[in-house]
Formats: structure tokens, sequence, C-alpha cells
């Protein structure tokens, strides 16, 4: 009995351990060239209410639709409800939104969009993920990769715009 509750106890000191020296900010930044116009681009990206489009997210509840304003819900198909608020939105090149009301982590996601010489997009998408908590910390990083979150969002708004 002593044995097993030592063990458990080492087990817990190594998590917590594990979980103060793991870094509190991860980002990811990707580019790419999207076979679409930025204006088209643009919309598609900033349209909250519309974002079936995007495969990681069940379900966008919009709270505010006020233009440069919007404050949103996403429900993500796995993983908590996150609520979002409109930071900077620049049509057709700049918008950035940042996580909003959440005591477990906090963050923020940028997107640029630039006109290539033949009328492409290039597109630049950075986001970042505030973890202070220990096991909050440990979840995050055992359950979401952001660069896997990035290219994913890329991938999906290219099949929505080509």
């Amino acid at each position: 009995m002593k044995i097993g509750l030592v063990i458990l106890l080492i087990i817990i000191l190594i998590v917590a351990i594990v979980g103060l020296v793991l870094p509190n900010e991860r980002s990811f930044t990707a580019k790419t060239i999207i076979n679409s116009n930025p204006e088209k681009v643009f919309k598609t990206v900033t349209n909250i209410s519309h974002q079936n489009w995007r495969s990681q997210v069940g379900k966008v509840d919009v709270l505010d639709s006020t233009e440069g304003r919007e404050v949103w819900i996403e429900q993500p198909n796995k993983g908590p409800a996150i609520k979002f608020r409109t930071k900077v939105k620049i049509s057709p090149t700049r918008f950035e939104i940042e996580i909003i009301d959440s005591e477990d982590f906090g963050g923020n996601w940028v997107g640029t969009f630039a006109e290539t010489s033949d009328g492409k997009t290039e597109v630049a998408f950075t986001e970042r993920v505030i973890v202070t908590k220990v096991m909050a910390k440990l979840l995050s990083y055992t359950f979401f990769n952001v660069e896997d979150s990035v290219n994913t969002y890329i991938n999906d708004l290219k099949k929505a715009v080509e």
C-alpha cells in the first residue's frame, strides 16, 4: 500500500515538474499561395457566420456581428468551445482575432493577404497559444498541435476558394 502511494506521488511530482518547465507560449506561422484573388480569400476567412468550410470546426455561434468587432464562439469537433473577438480587420489585407473570456488559455491568430503579380493571394497565418496553468498546459501539449491546426486551416481554405 505504501509503495503504491509513493509511486503515485512520484508520478504526480514528475507530471507537475514537466508542466512547469513547458513553455507557456507556442506559435506557428505558415505561408502559401492560394489560387484565388485576395478579396475572395479575405471574405471567406472573415465571414464568421459561414465557417462550415473548416473541417476542425463543428459549430460557430455569432454573439455580436458588428463589422470589425465581431464576437463569436467556436465549438471545435474536438476540445472545448473557444470565444473569439475581432481585433483588426483591414480588407483585404489583414485580419486578427483574439481569444477572450478563457481562464485556461489565451492567444491570437493573425492572417495577412497580399495579391501576387498573377492575381493570386499570398497568405501568411500565425496562430499563437498561451497556456499558463500546469494541467491545462499538459493537456494542450498532449492534444493540440499548433502546426497541424494552421496547416489544416490552409488546406481547408484552399479547397473552399480555389
